[in-house]
C-alpha cells in the first residue's frame, strides 16, 4: 500500500511540472498559432486581439532571448 500511494504521489507531482521548452521550440509554437489568431481577428473576434497582441510581444521576446548569446559554464 506504500507504494502505491507513494507512486500515486510522484505520478501526481509529474504531471503538474510543467516541461520547459526552448526558446526556439516556443518561438515556433508562437509563430504557428500566430496566423490562426489573425484569422480570428479579421472575423471580428475581439478576445482574438488580445491573443495576437499578446503573441507578437512573446514573438519579440523570445526573439530576442534567442539572439543573446548564452553564457557558457565554467567561461569568464
Amino acid at each position: 500500500m506504500l507504494c502505491l500511494g507513494l507512486a500515486a504521489a510522484l505520478t501526481a507531482l509529474t504531471r503538474s511540472a510543467a516541461p520547459i521548452a526552448s526558446p526556439g521550440e516556443q518561438l515556433s509554437l508562437v509563430v504557428q498559432r500566430m496566423p490562426f489568431e489573425a484569422q480570428n481577428a479579421l472575423r471580428g473576434e475581439v478576445s482574438a486581439f488580445d491573443a495576437l497582441a499578446k503573441s507578437a510581444a512573446r514573438l519579440k521576446s523570445l526573439r530576442a532571448a534567442i539572439r543573446v548569446p548564452q553564457m557558457q559554464p565554467g567561461a569568464s
